[in-house]
């Protein structure tokens, strides 16, 4: 699935898209870290969208607990 990460497009994804969503960009991001030619706007792209996973995850959780409560 290809599309831009931001706070619209992670709030209307399932949580289990999220989740992936989160792994691959991860992953994403450990591989860059790793090469030696490091291509610094990619990796400061991905760092972005990682942020913006992290958020929505941490606003659902909290919205989670808020309903338990």
């Amino acid at each position: 699935m290809s599309f831009v990460i931001n706070e619209t497009t992670l709030q209307k994804v399932d949580d289990k898209l999220l989740q992936e969503l989160f792994l691959k960009t991860r992953s994403k991001i450990n591989s860059a870290e790793s090469k030696k030619n490091i291509n610094y706007s990619y990796l400061k792209s991905l760092q972005i969208d990682m942020c913006y996973l992290q958020r929505e995850i941490d606003m659902r959780s909290k919205s989670t607990r808020r309903g338990q409560q």
